[in-house]
C-alpha cells in the first residue's frame, strides 16, 4: 500500500507523510528510512526510550513529569509512555507528554500499524480518535480524566526549538537517522533542545552518531554511550546535573467569577492538579456575558500569520475540543458569508493561502446556498471545525468536580480574578491594563419550521446560531455609551441585529417583527489591541481578562495558558503569542515610547 503526497504543499498546508507501508514496516520515501525497529517496535521503544531515561522509577506522587519527543511518527513511543505509566505511575502522578512532528501521518495508517501491538490497541484507538487537524502549532488531547495529556507541536522541529515555551525532565531525541534528516540533527539544533532539559533530567536516543554526542555534551549534558536495541550495537543516554526542581502540589485557589473564563481557569488547574474553587454571585454560573443560551466558535480570519493569529487558531482548535468532550455541541459546521465586494475579495485571498480544508473552505455563491438551505449571493467560508455551542451545558460540563460557592474567597488563599466586565470596578488596574467596556445586546426568536433544523454556525459582521430551547440566538451590538446599570433590551438593538443579517438569511427566517423579539444585556471587556490578557499581577493575584466577544474560542486556551504560568509549568506555546496575551504588555510597550519610567 502506497499513500503519496507528491505536490509541493503551500506553507499555509503542513506535508502528509510520504510513506509506504509493506508487510508491517512503514517506510518514510522523504527521508528513505523506516520508523521504527523491524524487529520489535515496542520493544525497541521500551528499550531505548523508557530504559534509557529511567522513566518509571522517577515519577513522584503528585507532580507533574514532562517528555519531550522529536519525531511523534506512528505514536508508538507515546503509547508504550502512556502505557508505561497506567501501569506503573505512583499515586496523583501527572504525566504531559509533548511531541514535535512536521508530516503527521493518517490516522488509518497509524491504526494499521499498532495492529502489531494488540496490548496497545485500546490507548490506540482513544489516541486515532482524538488525533487533531493537520494545522501548525500546538494541539492538546487528554486522556485518564486530564491526567494524561498529550501535546502536538505540529511544524518542523528547527522551527519549534528555541521559539516555544518548553521545559523537559524527559527528551527522547527519535526521528528518522541523522544520515536521512540532517536538519533535525545539527549543531545548534542538539543543543538548544539540550538546553530545554531540566536539571535532573535525562535523555534517550537510539543513536550512537559522534556529532550528536558532541552537540549534546556542549548543551551541558553528561552523555554516555550505552548498549542499544536489536541490530543497533550502540545508543545514547544523557542526563544534566542537578535537583529537578520541588513542584507545589495541590494548591488552592479561589477563582472570582464562574463564567467562561472562570470555569476553564479552574478545569485547567484541576488537570494540573491544582484545586480550585469557583466563587459566584447567586445565580449561579455563566452570569454577564457567559450568560447568552448559546454562541459560537469561528476561527478569526487574518492574511497575516503573526502572533495574534497564530493564538487565535490555537485557541480555536483548543476551544472545539473542548466542546466535543463537554457535549455541548449545537451543530456542524460553520460559515463566514460575505456581505460586500470587499469581503468577497478577501476571502478568495485567504483562499489562495492554500489552508487545510477543514481549517477554511472557499464556497462560491451557489454551492453556499446548497449549503445553507437559503439564497447568498455572495463568496462564503466553510469551516467544518467550527460550530455552535450551548454555554449553559458547556459551563456545567467544564465545572464537573469544581466546587462551586456563592461565600466570599479566603483571603489567604491565591486568588484568580476571571470577572469579565466587573474588573475595573473590583481592581483599581486600568492605567497598568486598559480595558475598554462596550455592551452587547442579542436578540432571540423562537425557531420557525424551516429553521428549526438549521445546524450551522454563522458569521457575516453579526452572528446567528441553531436553536437551542427552541431559540435562536443573534446579535449583536456594540455600545461603548450604555451605562452599566442599563441592562433592558432595546426595540432599536433588535432591528441593529436584524439589519446585520443577509438578506437571504432574513427572508429564511420570515423577516422577523423587532417588536417581537426577547433579547439580553450585557458588557464584554476588551484591550485596546483586541488581544485577551492574563498573568500574574502580585503574588497570589492572578487574572484573565479582555476577552471581548470571544470568550468561547479563546476563552479555554487563554485559561490554560494562565494555569500553567500560575503554576510554574512549560506552556508548549509560541513564546510571542505569549509576550501578545501577557497583561504587562500595555507597559512595556509605554515604556519603550517613553510614555512610562
Amino acid at each position: 500500500m502506497v499513500i503519496s503526497n507528491d505536490e509541493i504543499l503551500p506553507e499555509r498546508k503542513l506535508p502528509a507523510a510520504d510513506v509506504v507501508l509493506e508487510d508491517g514496516i512503514l517506510r518514510s520515501r522523504r527521508h528513505d528510512d523506516i520508523y521504527f525497529s523491524v524487529d520489535d517496535g515496542l520493544a525497541e521503544a521500551r528499550h531505548v526510550f523508557l530504559q534509557g531515561t529511567n522513566f518509571l522509577s522517577r515519577l513522584e506522587p503528585h507532580a507533574i513529569h514532562h517528555v519531550l519527543e522529536t519525531g511523534f511518527g506512528t505514536g508508538l513511543n507515546f503509547l508504550a509512555t502512556w502505557d508505561a505509566f497506567r501501569r506503573g505511575a505512583p499515586e496523583g502522578a501527572r504525566l504531559r507528554y509533548a511531541a514535535i512532528e512536521g508530516y503527521p501521518l493518517d490516522t488509518n495508517i497509524m491504526s494499521s500499524i499498532h495492529d502489531a501491538f494488540p496490548e496497545l490497541r485500546d490507548l490506540c484507538d482513544q489516541l486515532t480518535i482524538l488525533m487533531p487537524p493537520r494545522w501548525r502549532g500546538p494541539h492538546h488531547l487528554f486522556f485518564e480524566q486530564g491526567r494524561v495529556e498529550l501535546i502536538l507541536l505540529y511544524g518542523q522541529v528547527n522551527a519549534i526549538i528555541g521559539r516555544h515555551d518548553i521545559v523537559a525532565d524527559t527528551i527522547f531525541l527519535d526521528g528518522f537517522s541523522p544520515s536521512k534528516n540532517a536538519d533535525m540533527w545539527g549543531e545548534e539544533m542538539l543543543t538548544t533542545l539540550g538546553a530545554s532539559l531540566a536539571p535532573g533530567g535525562r535523555l534517550a536516543t537510539f543513536t550512537a552518531a559522534g556529532h550528536v554526542r558532541r552537540s549534546l555534551g556542549l548543551a551541558g549534558l553528561h552523555v554516555a554511550r550505552v548498549q542499544g536495541y536489536g541490530r543497533k550495537r550502540d545508543m545514547t543516554i544523557a542526563h544534566r546535573e542537578g535537583a529537578a526542581p520541588t513542584q507545589l502540589t495541590k494548591r488552592r485557589f479561589a477563582v472570582i467569577g464562574g463564567g467562561i473564563a472562570g470555569v476553564s481557569v479552574a478545569r485547567s488547574l484541576q488537570r494540573l492538579g491544582a484545586l480550585p474553587t469557583i466563587h459566584e454571585l447567586p445565580g449561579g454560573l455563566g452570569q454577564g456575558a457567559s450568560g447568552n443560551r448559546a454562541g459560537n466558535q469561528l476561527p478569526r480570519l487574518a492574511l497575516d500569520d503573526g502572533p495574534a493569529h497564530r493564538f487565535a487558531r490555537s485557541a480555536f482548535a483548543f476551544a472545539r475540543r473542548e466542546t466535543y468532550a463537554s457535549g455541548s455541541e449545537l451543530g456542524a459546521n460553520g460559515l463566514h458569508l460575505a456581505t460586500s465586494d470587499q469581503m468577497d475579495e478577501r476571502f478568495k485571498a485567504l483562499a489562495a493561502q492554500h489552508w487545510p480544508s477543514n481549517y477554511l473552505q472557499l464556497l462560491a455563491p451557489a454551492e453556499a446556498s446548497d449549503l445553507l438551505g437559503f439564497a447568498h449571493d455572495r463568496m462564503a467560508l466553510l469551516h467544518s471545525w467550527a460550530g455552535s455551542v450551548d454555554v449553559k451545558d458547556w459551563l456545567l460540563a467544564r465545572s464537573s468536580g469544581v466546587e462551586v460557592t456563592n461565600d466570599k474567597p479566603n483571603k489567604a488563599q491565591e486568588h484568580v480574578f476571571a470577572v469579565g466586565a466587573g474588573l475595573p470596578a473590583m481592581l483599581q488596574i486600568g492605567e497598568y491594563l486598559p480595558l475598554q467596556l462596550a455592551a452587547g445586546q442579542i436578540s432571540l426568536m423562537r425557531h420557525r419550521p424551516q429553521s428549526r433544523a438549521f445546524n450551522m454556525a454563522l458569521s457575516y459582521g453579526g452572528y446567528f446560531t441553531p436553536s437551542v430551547d427552541s431559540l435562536h440566538v443573534f446579535g449583536a451590538t456594540f455600545e461603548h455609551d450604555r451605562c452599566l446599570d442599563d441592562l433592558q433590551p432595546r426595540t432599536d438593538g433588535h432591528h441593529h441585529n436584524l439589519d446585520l443579517m443577509p438578506q437571504g438569511l432574513r427572508q429564511f427566517l420570515g423577516d422577523p417583527d423587532p417588536v417581537q423579539l426577547a433579547g439580553r444585556v450585557s458588557f464584554r471587556a476588551s484591550t485596546r489591541d483586541r488581544m485577551p490578557a492574563m498573568g500574574t499581577l502580585s503574588p497570589g493575584r492572578h487574572v484573565i481578562t479582555g476577552l471581548g466577544s470571544r470568550g468561547l474560542t479563546y476563552g479555554p486556551y487563554l485559561a490554560y495558558l494562565l494555569a500553567t504560568r500560575i503554576l510554574s509549568l512549560p506552556s508548549f506555546a509560541e513564546l510571542d503569542v505569549l509576550e501578545a496575551v501577557d497583561w504587562e504588555r500595555f507597559q512595556k510597550r509605554d515604556r519603550k515610547k517613553g510614555l512610562i519610567g
